[in-house]
C-alpha cells in the first residue's frame, strides 16, 4: 500500500464515497418499489372502478349477457382508454362476451383464465395477476347473477406490458446512475476532505518550524468557528506554551545551577592561588581549608538540594507513608531554629494547637518546617519576630510562617517558588542558601496532596500557609 492510500484523505473520499454509494443504492431501492406498489395500487383502484362502472350495465336474458346501453358508450361514461379490457365467462370458462379491445391472445393457446371459488362482490372484487404468451395482465374478477340464479364471470382487465417497460427503463437508469453517483461522491468527498484538512495541513506545517531552540513562540492561527479543529488548534497551543516554559526552565534551571556553582569554585580557587603564590604560616593555610571547606558544605547543599529536585520532579523519590504527629515535629523544628533565630537577634513565636496528626513523611514534612522558618528568619531583621502556627483547622491541618521581614515585590510573587529565585537580589550572595529551598518546599507539599500559597507586600512582610488535607486528628 502506498503511502497515499494511508492518508486521511484519501481514508474520507473512500469513505464519503461508500457511504454515498450506499444511500443513493437505499433511496434508489425505496424508490423503485414503493413506485412499483402505489402503481399497483392505482392500477386496482381503477380496475375496481371499472368493474363498479360496468356490472350495473351487464343483464342476463336466456342465458346470454346483454348490456343495458352500448359499451362504447359504458366506457365514454368515465374510463374510455383502450388499456381496459373486459369479458364475461360462465362457469366452465366459455367466452360469453369480450370487450372489442380486449386484446389478450387466443384462448387455445393461452391457460385458462383463474375462477375463484368464491366470488367476490363488485364492491370487493377479486384481484389477480396471470401471463399469456409473455404478457402480464391484471385482473379484477367479480360475479354476476342471473334471475335463476345462475353465476357468472365477470373479468376487467389491464395489460401490465407498458408498466412493465417503464419499470425496466427505469432500473436501467438507477443502476445506471449508480456509477456516477460514485464518481461525483469521490469528487465531492476529496475537496470536502481537502477543506476540512486543511487546518491540519497548517498545524503540521507549523509543528515543523519548530525547534527546541528557536519557534517555540509560534502559535496555529484558530479561525474562531468553535469546532473540533479550533480545539485541536487551541490544545495544541496549550502545549507548546508548557513545552515553551518547560524549556525555559531548563534553560534557566542551568544558568543558574552553573551561576550558584560558579562563584564558590571562583573563591576556592582564589584562595587557593593567592595561598601558593605567597609564603603563608601554617595557621594561614589553616584558615584558607576553613574558608574552602565552608564553600565545599555550600556546593554539597547545592547539589543535594538539586538532586532532591531532579527526583521529585522525575517522581523516583518515594515518600514514606506513616502517622505523623505534626504538633511535636513542629516543636522540635522550632527547638533546632531558635540559635538561628538568636544568631540574628529575631524572635521566634509559636502558636502550635496540640495533638495535630497527619500521615506522611516525617523527614519530609520536618525539611519544609525547616526550610520555611528559615527563609523567614533569613529576611527578618533584628529585634522582628517571625511567627509559626499550626491549627486543626477540621481535620485538614494548616501551617502559617509569617515574617515582619522585607517582603516580596507584587511582580516576583508567581516566581517565589522557581529554582534558584531570589527576591532581594541586592542581597543574593551575602544570603546562605541554595536557592532551592521553597521549590524543594513546593514539591513536599504536592507530594502530600496539599497546597503552598504566599500573600506578600513589599517592605511588609511574607505570609506562607500551608494545608495538607486527608490528616485525621485525635
Amino acid at each position: 500500500m502506498t503511502r497515499f492510500h494511508r492518508t486521511v484523505r484519501f481514508r474520507i473520499t473512500v469513505q464519503h464515497t461508500v457511504v454515498f454509494g450506499l444511500l443513493f443504492t437505499v433511496f434508489s431501492s425505496g424508490l423503485y418499489y414503493g413506485l412499483q406498489d402505489q402503481t399497483a395500487r392505482d392500477i386496482d383502484s381503477q380496475l375496481s372502478r371499472r368493474a363498479k362502472l360496468l356490472l350495473p350495465q351487464l343483464v342476463i336474458v336466456d342465458g346470454q349477457p346483454m348490456l343495458r346501453q352500448d359499451i362504447e358508450q359504458v366506457m365514454s361514461q368515465e374510463l374510455r382508454t383502450t388499456y381496459f379490457h373486459s369479458e364475461i365467462t360462465d362457469q366452465k370458462g366459455e367466452i360469453l362476451k369480450s370487450s372489442p379491445r380486449f386484446r389478450t391472445p387466443p384462448r387455445k393457446r393461452a391457460p385458462p383464465l383463474p375462477i375463484p371459488k368464491k366470488v367476490s362482490k363488485a364492491d370487493d372484487p377479486t384481484f389477480t395477476t396471470i401471463t399469456s404468451e409473455d404478457e402480464r395482465f391484471r385482473l379484477a374478477i367479480v360475479a354476476l347473477h342471473d334471475e335463476t340464479g345462475q353465476d357468472y364471470i365477470v373479468r376487467v382487465a389491464y395489460p401490465l406490458k407498458p408498466i412493465d417497460e417503464l419499470f425496466d427503463n427505469l432500473w436501467l437508469f438507477l443502476v445506471a446512475g449508480v456509477p456516477l453517483i460514485a464518481a461525483l461522491a469521490a469528487v465531492g468527498g476529496w475537496f470536502l476532505a481537502r477543506g476540512s484538512l486543511q487546518p491540519v495541513a497548517q498545524i503540521t506545517q507549523t509543528a515543523r518550524q519548530i525547534s527546541a531552540q528557536e519557534g517555540l513562540g509560534k502559535r496555529i492561527p484558530v479561525r474562531g468557528v468553535g469546532d473540533e479543529l479550533d480545539e485541536l488548534a487551541r490544545t495544541f497551543n496549550e502545549m507548546l506554551g508548557r513545552l515553551q516554559r518547560s524549556f525555559e526552565q531548563a534553560r534557566n534551571f542551568s544558568f543558574d545551577a552553573a551561576h550558584e556553582l560558579r562563584t564558590p569554585l571562583t573563591a576556592m580557587r582564589g584562595e587557593a592561588e593567592v595561598a601558593l603564590l605567597k609564603k603563608s604560616s601554617a595557621e594561614d593555610f589553616r584558615g584558607v581549608l576553613r574558608s574552602q571547606l565552608e564553600e565545599i558544605n555550600r556546593i554539597t547543599a547545592i547539589v543535594n538540594d538539586l538532586l532532591t529536585v531532579a527526583q521529585g520532579e522525575a517522581g523516583t523519590l518515594e515518600l514514606r507513608r506513616e502517622p505523623v504527629l505534626l504538633s511535636d515535629l513542629a516543636g522540635n523544628i522550632v527547638e533546632t531554629v531558635q540559635v538561628l533565630a538568636e544568631d540574628k537577634q529575631v524572635m521566634l513565636d509559636a502558636s502550635i494547637e496540640p495533638g495535630v496528626r497527619v500521615t506522611g513523611d516525617s523527614l519530609r514534612l520536618s525539611q519544609l518546617l525547616l526550610n520555611l522558618l528559615d527563609n523567614a528568619i533569613k529576611h527578618s531583621s533584628a529585634g522582628q519576630t517571625v511567627r509559626i502556627s499550626i491549627e486543626k483547622n477540621g481535620g485538614s491541618p494548616t501551617v502559617e510562617v509569617r515574617d515582619a521581614g522585607c517582603g516580596i515585590a507584587e511582580e516576583d510573587l508567581p516566581h517565589v517558588f522557581d529554582r534558584f529565585f531570589r527576591t532581594d537580589r541586592s542581597r543574593s550572595r551575602q544570603l546562605p542558601g541554595s536557592g532551592l529551598g521553597l521549590s524543594i518546599s513546593k514539591w513536599i507539599v504536592e507530594a502530600h496532596g496539599g497546597t503552598i500559597a504566599v500573600a506578600s507586600r513589599l517592605g511588609a512582610g511574607s505570609v506562607f500557609t500551608v494545608h495538607l488535607p486527608g490528616a485525621t486528628a485525635n
